[in-house]
């Protein structure tokens, strides 16, 4: 695989997982913490996080990922 694709891959991965951080998913900038309970909210966002990597690196492994997804927005109602 050419060292570009490989490097847009990993920036990809990382995206993603910033996307997570936010508000795609854990809203870490929503909570407004700060000092130790900041340092101790991302300690618990990291285990959580590697706890979700770790239980999708064992669905590919088993071939079911396409059964798990992300969870889906309601869509706004226009009035």
């Amino acid at each position: 695989m050419p060292a570009a694709i490989n490097a847009y891959k990993q920036r990809m991965s990382i995206e993603e997982m910033f996307r997570d951080c936010k508000k795609g998913g854990y809203d870490l900038e929503g909570t407004s913490l700060k000092e130790n309970r900041l340092i101790n909210m991302i300690l618990l966002m990291t285990l959580a996080y590697s706890s979700a990597i770790f239980q999708g690196t064992e669905l590919r492994k088993k071939q079911v990922q396409k059964y798990v997804s992300r969870r889906k927005k309601p869509k706004k109602k226009i009035s």
